[in-house]
């Protein structure tokens, strides 16, 4: 599974630029990027770079998509125009997940609608992607923590910058038991570890 996580540095600039004046003592300092689109930017290039691991990883077989189990967990909409809604990828850079989970994380500054997968329905469909949102309201449960045990796969782009590793993660859940169940009719997706 492949999830970018927590972002240290998804803070707007208006709301550094706040802190600074009600705190004018305070250091007050962006942490990636010069700024939002070029940190977006990095985190994109790194969720591509996971996909094309995933994809290679079942390559062997012939069908490395079909073969590949990842599932991209990240903030705000993926593929948006919009760097400060999330993370600017085309389909093509993440066609290579079997799952793609858009959630909100207002704590790290990612609390916009959802797209949905509405900007590339079509592509989801035709290439069998399950889409789902993880909103923060009371009917979803969404514990990140399960994750914390599985090994991480290195990216060369999140060893180039200390910040977008701390954003962008590719887990191996290979013999895990990891297994996603969807209930088209009742809305409801379950990813967990069957043991």
């Amino acid at each position: 599974s492949s999830g970018a996580g927590a972002c240290p540095f998804a803070v707007p600039d208006k709301v550094m630029k706040e802190v600074k004046g009600l705190l004018p003592k305070a250091t007050v300092e962006r942490v990636a990027g010069a700024d939002r689109q070029g940190t977006s930017a990095a985190v994109a290039r790194a969720v591509g770079e996971a996909a094309r691991i995933a994809r290679d990883a079942g390559a062997d077989s012939g069908d490395a998509r079909r073969d590949a189990t990842a599932i991209l967990l990240a903030p705000g909409r993926i593929g948006t125009t919009s760097p400060d809604l999330g993370v600017p990828v085309t389909f093509a850079e993440i066609a290579a997940f079997r799952a793609i989970v858009e959630y909100a994380d207002s704590a790290h500054g990612f609390s916009p609608e959802l797209s949905y997968g509405s900007h590339m329905f079509q592509d989801l469909v035709e290439a069998d992607i399950l889409y789902c949102a993880a909103l923060e309201r009371g009917s979803t449960t969404f514990d990140r923590s399960a994750l914390d045990g599985l090994p991480q796969v290195p990216l060369a782009s999140c060893a180039a910058d200390a910040d977008v590793a701390g954003c962008v993660r590719l887990l191996d859940a290979r013999g895990q038991g990891l297994r996603m169940w969807h209930d088209l009719v009742g809305g409801q997706t379950l990813v967990a570890f069957a043991r």
